[in-house]
């Protein structure tokens, strides 16, 4: 797991969900781990089209 491999002190920025997310940061101290939501995100995939 991703978790198990923070160190203490270790900080964490992931997505959380699926069409509409949470960007979530995860901390790992001396007294656990805490999680904390940061803002709503949606997924928007790149298409190619859309680049040229």
């Amino acid at each position: 797991k991703l978790i198990e491999q923070l160190k203490e002190g270790g900080r964490m920025v992931l997505p959380v969900g699926t069409n509409r997310q949470e960007l979530k940061l995860v901390i790992k101290d001396n007294e656990g781990i805490k999680v904390e939501k940061i803002i709503s995100v949606r997924f928007v995939p790149m298409v190619r089209d859309a680049l040229d």
